[in-house]
């Protein structure tokens, strides 16, 4: 937490737009740990895996910051308990086998 109270940004801000970034991939993405407003001008592909019972982000938390977000996007939700998949790994292991990545 800095001085003022609020979370540092975590490294969500990358250099994405970086010569042989493929995509940006998300699992479990904090929608309470500051403004993701880089997200909205940044071109690269973002795929967002969520649990549908994410406490750090809550589903209309994130479908309210996704909309705002660049093309391309995606989203799947993972039926699990919280924000750590319990007990949607299983789940979670087979969205990333479809996804190929």
């Amino acid at each position: 937490m800095t001085a003022d109270g609020t979370r540092p940004d975590r490294g969500r801000r990358v250099t994405a737009e970086a010569v042989g970034t493929a995509f940006l991939l998300a699992a479990g993405f904090p929608t309470r740990w500051g403004p993701p407003e880089h997200l909205e001008s940044c071109r690269v592909p973002k795929i967002f895996i969520q649990s549908t019972n994410d406490e750090h982000g809550p589903r209309t938390e994130l479908e309210s910051l996704y909309r705002d977000f660049a093309e391309p996007k995606q989203t799947y939700w993972v039926d699990s308990a919280d924000h750590f998949f319990v007990n949607g790994l299983d789940a979670l292991e087979e969205t990333l086998y479809q996804l190929n990545v």
